[in-house]
């Protein structure tokens, strides 16, 4: 077979996601011809794609040795740097590209997500609005809204993105989940809870949405909150393991064990001690992180 042959077929491989058979491909077309252009890129794009990140880095990085200003080569790398926790190398990258395409909001989303990564959160902020401004609708950047007003620790600003959010995606559990958590920051118990109630009509085995659930009517003092417990443990030890997740999940069931006596349940009567710890417990109300 021809170089050419290689690289067609390779790359007709990568369109169809076999990803193995484009990178044996497209590194037979490159042993016939370093400079084959169109196969180092897509050799790059398989090796991203299956998850090699340190040979796709390489494989971008020679693009760019060649080709500078590389706008796809420029963009997908930054991705990759992103996935590698690497988000100042990813920073240059989509500056490079910026200046050639200052409105692209993919590029300004991504640029969000490096200064955010970075904790530069007004940066990112200014990045998103732009974003937003240019792909209006877009549940993922007013997500990435969202997350930086909740870095900020604006819970104003946060509940507006979310609020927002809602308009475009209004079964969407993580937002329906934070605007519970919002409101169990502010005090508000009984919407708080409607809003997870919510959130589980959208998925209900959520580990997350089920322990603020049960935190919820723990500190409402409703007699079924032990229940609710018992069904949040039981849905996060059968959910794929995060161990974060299950550390806070078991710490905040410890948190209400003092709560879930029978003398602080079914009555709604609290004391200042009682009082003190539904606070606090109301405080560790789950985020979600993602959309869903």
């Amino acid at each position: 077979m021809t170089t050419a042959e290689f690289t067609r077929m390779g790359l007709e491989s990568l369109s169809h996601g076999h990803y193995d058979a484009a990178i044996n491909m497209l590194r037979q077309a490159l042993g016939n011809d370093q400079n084959d252009q169109p196969a180092r890129f897509g050799l790059a794009q398989a090796l991203h794609r299956r998850g090699n990140l340190t040979e796709a880095i390489y494989e971008y990085q020679t693009v760019l040795r060649t080709e500078p200003d590389h706008q796809m080569a420029l963009r997908q790398l930054a991705e990759v740097y992103l996935l590698s926790g690497k988000p100042r190398q990813a920073l240059n990258n989509l500056d490079i590209a910026l200046r050639a395409k200052p409105g692209d909001p993919d590029l300004l989303t991504a640029h969000g997500m490096a200064q955010l990564e970075l904790g530069h959160h007004r940066t990112a902020l200014a990045d998103f609005h732009s974003a937003s401004r240019l792909r209006p609708g877009d549940s993922m950047i007013h997500h990435m809204i969202a997350l930086c007003y909740r870095a900020e620790k604006d819970i104003e600003g946060e509940r507006r993105a979310l609020d927002q959010l809602l308009r475009i995606t209004p079964h969407s559990l993580a937002c329906l989940n934070d605007i519970g958590r919002l409101e169990m920051l502010e005090g508000n118990y009984g919407s708080a809870l409607d809003y997870f109630d919510r959130a589980l009509l959208t998925m209900p085995t959520s580990p997350t949405a089920l322990t603020n659930r049960a935190i919820a009517l723990t500190v409402l003092g409703d007699e079924t909150a032990r229940d609710a417990w018992d069904t949040a443990i039981k849905a996060d030890a059968n959910a794929p393991e995060d161990g974060l997740r299950n550390a806070a999940i078991a710490q905040l069931h410890e948190l209400a064990g003092d709560l879930l006596t029978d003398g602080n349940t079914g009555d709604g009567d609290v004391n200042a001690d009682s009082a003190g710890q539904r606070h606090y417990l109301a405080s560790g109300a789950l985020a979600m992180s993602t959309i869903v």
